[in-house]
């Protein structure tokens, strides 16, 4: 950035029109100084770098794959209204990671309402499965993938205290085809981010996730990375609701 201030004059009149994500290289005293050598830029230390972007209203992101992850969040989500995630899992291990995960990002994982609670109770039988995260196995057993996650999401995305969903799923043969009728039901809707996470064997996940992307749904390989996903688009639509 050769022009620091000619550049956040101009990204503080583009962050009202849209989101702008950075990625830079020369964080580190190392890095700056082969940036400074290799493009003929200046090397700026990092942490004045950081203030001014936040001040600015940039959003900075630190790899490449978190570029693409973010972008795939803007591109083909609503804004969250606010920082409360739902996750919907068959693992628990990576709910629970997840859920670390969105209170160090400064979001939230709250306990349903009892409305939301009696919506899922139709295919969550187990109480302690319909807290946030809800656990779907084994109640899938009875009432089928289909169904049970269909009922789960249209209760989720009528729940106005719910912001965004985070669904981990493990890939299923036949790739993605499965979770059509979920991506109907989130088109219909278009009201909060849905995110997927496929896990699994390699050549399922790549299938399933290749179905869910060609038709504009994010997905990751982990769930953590929806959650950052997340928290970026929350803090950018924040800003534009502190500026109006």
């Amino acid at each position: 950035i050769r022009d620091g201030r000619g550049f956040l004059e101009a990204a503080r009149e583009a962050v009202r029109h849209k989101p702008v994500l950075l990625l830079k290289g020369g964080r580190t005293p190392e890095g700056g100084l082969a940036a400074s050598s290799h493009t003929a830029s200046m090397a700026v230390d990092d942490a004045v770098l950081e203030g001014a972007l936040s001040q600015a209203g940039v959003l900075r992101v630190r790899k490449i794959d978190d570029l693409t992850a973010t972008w795939m969040g803007f591109l083909w989500s609503p804004l969250p209204r606010g920082g409360n995630l739902a996750f919907v899992t068959y693992s628990g291990a990576q709910a629970i990671m997840s859920v670390d995960a969105s209170v160090e990002e400064g979001l939230r994982a709250p306990r349903f309402s009892a409305r939301t609670d009696k919506l899922l109770s139709s295919v969550i039988a187990t109480p302690g499965k319909r807290i946030n995260p809800i656990d779907i196995y084994p109640d899938m057993n009875v009432h089928g993938f289909e169904k049970t996650t269909t009922e789960i999401l249209k209760a989720l995305l009528d729940d106005d205290d719910i912001h965004g969903v985070i669904i981990i799923s493990f890939a299923l043969h036949g790739g993605g085809e499965i979770y059509q009728p979920l991506l109907d039901l989130i088109k219909s809707r278009q009201n909060k981010p849905v995110f997927f996470s496929v896990l699994g064997a390699e050549g399922e996940v790549k299938d399933s996730s290749a179905f869910l992307a060609k038709q504009h749904m994010p997905v990751y390989l982990f769930p953590e990375t929806g959650v950052r996903v997340f928290a970026r688009m929350r803090r950018y639509a924040r800003m534009l609701e502190q500026s109006r």
